[in-house]
């Protein structure tokens, strides 16, 4: 594919052009709105933005003020910004394809780009953020590479871009910038250049914090506590095929740079090595580490597949931007391996159109652009019954644990706690947000509350403090199935505080529950540690396992997965409802409750095989209210 003089550019240009156009997967503008846990979360955050509720203090999740551009919903999004945000996109991966062409493109080089293109876009997944951050590596390392500085202006706008998109996402890619700031101030020439790059994000962040909807230093404590939580709680046990296979392919990955970097050893080339491939090396490395994270803490094939849809972008960094040409050849074997495994673990989409489907696609989109699809969400079965729904218009409605579909559903006036889900809810400061906020002012006048929790969580052990923030501010009204009907009360009821005592306990020991009273409700906060293979485990994949074993007043047993920051948040004892009729009774009635509702211990069960996965014993802090349960 050379040719003369001028014409190797022009190959470069339309093979870029063409593979930017094959990777675009969008048929229409909008999205469908989806009822369920996820397309409620997604739904909500296009109602924060039509509200225009400010994040951090107001709404608390991991997406940022600007991810209604992303989740794309016919509820707050112009279409003018979404086709806009689009477009961004598109120049991003045309600028990453026409690097990887190369100024000299061989048939190899073009076939291979476009397999991989294929392959990337066939995965059924989508993490727009995480492009964004490949997007900001990218561009730094052109840098490096060229000493262009304009991509530094375009890389402190992506990055601070991708971190009001996704803020988990979003912080390892300002990260990124400041740790290639931080390189060029140790290089020395580029010193100033490098304190210009840190000067210039953190610069941009603030004044796009005073344009936002977000109080910027409420929004970084909130999204560390659910980032570091989310890490506890939310794993999941993992389907090892997958996992297995992608940590042979790191594995080999690392044996080819460690190899890489012996040879440099041997020939006393270990300083200029490192200083042309260091940078190289850290950042793909930071993003892998945030791939695998971000992929296996879950077991569904959703996340797995983030591995292996986009494992190839860091992969591909020491491809582009490695100053050993070994070492770029051998890189391209793992880059293939992922490519060639993926298929047996998560779904593609494949099919016999796959090779012009591209067309019809892009016709599909423009044809939208000018009138666009308003897709409504497909109505389910409402499980609350008419006289609610003609109760509750006009009124501010929450719900709980988070069915937010259902109120959008219902034309409700949705009025959020600012962890909007109990799923979310993953330690005490984020519980003490909730709780905080159902006895202010604004507080909804309705709360919709259903049993139920993610993962084989205790539903009654899911935001323990926002329970009893709901218990003294609202009342049972109505029941309906599995549903409760919650109705303000004028002033929040007293809580007197009669006992408060710390002591010990320890794993995998029965703890018993005293002082019963029926006008009385404990709070138990234990507060448990890892011990250090536990602390290492959780950092390199995920923490070890806990599970809640409660004994009830009848003998039966129940057990639960756990984490420690669900245990600093609390448990409420001794009642301990499992139904509506005993929740209703529980928060109803001052009367002594039924036996089947009565906790008479309970248990911290870890692996008795890990014995050094978490200290043995754990601080309790109990505290024992007293409660009007009755209105006056």
């Amino acid at each position: 594919m050379r040719s003369g003089s001028g014409w190797p550019g022009v190959q470069r240009l339309v093979l870029a052009l063409f593979l930017t156009l094959l990777a675009f997967e969008r048929w229409t503008v909008y999205n469908t709105p989806l009822s369920g846990l996820d397309g409620s979360w997604m739904i909500a955050l296009h109602l924060a933005h039509q509200q225009e509720l400010v994040h951090g203090t107001e709404f608390v999740f991991t997406y940022g003020p600007l991810s209604w551009l992303i989740t794309r919903l016919p509820i707050a999004a112009p279409v003018w910004a979404i086709v806009a945000f689009d477009g961004l996109w598109l120049l991003n991966v045309y600028f990453v394809l026409w690097v990887a062409a190369g100024p000299r493109l061989t048939l190899t080089r073009a076939l291979l780009l476009t397999g991989l293109v294929v392959v990337h876009r066939q995965c059924a997944t989508t993490e727009t953020p995480f492009m964004y951050y490949f997007f900001v590596l990218v561009y730094l390392l052109y840098h490096q590479q060229t000493g262009k500085r304009w991509v530094l202006a375009v890389a402190v706008s992506l990055a601070t871009l991708t971190f009001y998109l996704k803020a988990n996402v979003g912080l390892v890619s300002l990260g990124s910038v400041i740790v290639y700031g931080l390189w060029l101030v140790r290089s020395g020439p580029d010193r100033v250049v490098g304190l210009v790059v840190i000067g210039a994000l953190l610069t941009l962040v603030g004044i796009s914090a005073q344009l936002l909807p977000v109080a910027l230093l409420p929004f970084l404590r909130a999204q560390w506590h659910m980032i570091d939580s989310y890490n506890d709680v939310m794993y999941q046990l993992q389907d090892w095929k997958p996992l297995a296979a992608a940590l042979l392919i790191l594995a080999f990955t690392v044996f080819l740079v460690g190899y890489a970097s012996w040879q440099a050893w041997r020939k006393h080339e270990a300083g200029i090595w490192w200083r042309q491939n260091g940078i190289v090396l850290v950042l793909m490395a930071l993003q892998l580490f945030v791939l695998v994270k971000e992929a296996f803490v879950r077991a569904d094939a959703g996340h797995m597949g983030l591995f292996y849809k986009y494992a190839l972008l860091p992969l591909s960094l020491l491809v582009l931007f490695g100053h050993i040409p070994l070492l770029r050849r051998l890189t391209l074997v793992p880059i293939l391996l992922i490519s060639a495994i993926g298929p047996f673990f998560v779904a593609y989409h494949w099919d016999t159109g796959l090779w012009y489907r591209w067309i019809p696609q892009w016709i599909s989109y423009v044809q939208d652009i000018r009138e666009p699809l308003h897709p409504g969400l497909t109505p389910v079965p409402s499980p609350w019954p008419a006289h609610w729904r003609t109760l509750l218009k006009n009124k501010r409605v929450d719900v709980v644990p988070g069915e937010i579909a259902l109120l959008y559903q219902n034309q409700l006036d949705y009025t959020p706690r600012p962890v909007i889900q109990t799923y979310q809810v993953t330690d005490a400061y984020l519980d003490s947000l909730n709780a905080k906020h159902f006895l202010s002012t604004r507080a909804p006048d309705y709360v919709l509350v259903t049993g139920g929790s993610v993962d084989n969580r205790d539903p009654c052990a899911d935001e323990t403090l926002t329970k009893l923030s709901l218990r003294r501010a609202y009342r049972v009204v109505d029941t309906f199935g599995e549903w409760a009907l919650l109705n303000r009360r004028s002033a929040p009821l007293a809580l007197t505080l009669i006992r408060d005592d710390q002591t010990s306990v320890r794993l995998n020991e029965p703890i018993p529950v005293t002082d019963n009273d029926s006008t009385s409700i404990q709070l138990w906060q234990l507060e448990g540690h890892y011990g250090l293979a536990g602390y290492l485990s959780r950092l390199l994949m995920q923490p070890p396992r806990l599970a809640l074993e409660l004994t009830y007043q009848t003998g039966d047993l129940k057990r639960f997965r756990t984490a420690l920051p669900l245990l600093r948040s609390g448990l409420l004892l001794p009642e301990h409802p499992r139904s509506q009729a005993e929740l209703k009774h529980h928060w109803q009635t001052s009367e002594q409750q039924p036996a089947a509702d009565q906790m008479r211990s309970f248990r911290l069960l870890s692996a008795p095989n890990l014995p050094l996965m978490f200290a043995p014993t754990m601080c309790v802090h109990r505290r024992v209210y007293r409660i009007e349960l009755v209105d006056g």
